[in-house]
């Protein structure tokens, strides 16, 4: 069993997601409204790099499938800013996409699902760094457990 697994709770596990599922979103909502702190931190918030690293560490730490639910904040906060409320970006006054669900709404719905499909695909690297780090932690001791 990796040393990981034996600290971790379930209690644990549920406070790493949601946490990962608050930045994202904050990362999102912070970005629709073109908000910069000033200074160092200008920088790490610019950069999408870096949340989506932390996000990427935190589905490593908890390595369960469900970890990768926060995938959804990012297009709820974007489906919930441009459709549910009076959002207008602040770089562009004309519409890039449907105004509401009544124009084209299988296609506005087929672009929020592939826009899950693409945080989920990010997030799952944190996945395979972990069976990964996993499988040759396995191999150092001489074998996989099957082999006894």
């Amino acid at each position: 069993m990796s040393p990981l697994n034996s600290l971790m709770t379930n209690r644990s596990r549920v406070a790493i997601t949601v946490l990962t599922t608050l930045a994202l979103g904050a990362f999102t909502y912070g970005h629709a409204f073109a908000v910069s702190p000033p200074g160092v931190l200008r920088d790490a918030w610019d950069s999408s790099w870096a949340i989506y690293g932390l996000a990427v560490l935190g589905v490593f730490l908890v390595y369960r499938w469900w970890a990768l639910l926060p995938a959804i904040a990012p297009a709820a906060i974007t489906v919930y800013l441009y459709n549910m409320t009076d959002y207008v970006a602040p770089w562009r006054e004309e519409p890039i996409g449907p105004t509401s669900f009544s124009d084209q709404p299988v296609l506005y719905v087929l672009f929020v699902i592939a826009g899950i499909i693409l945080e989920a695909a990010i997030l799952s690297v944190g996945l395979l760094l972990r069976a990964a780090w996993e499988w040759v932690r396995s191999g150092r001791r001489g074998g996989s457990p099957d082999s006894s």
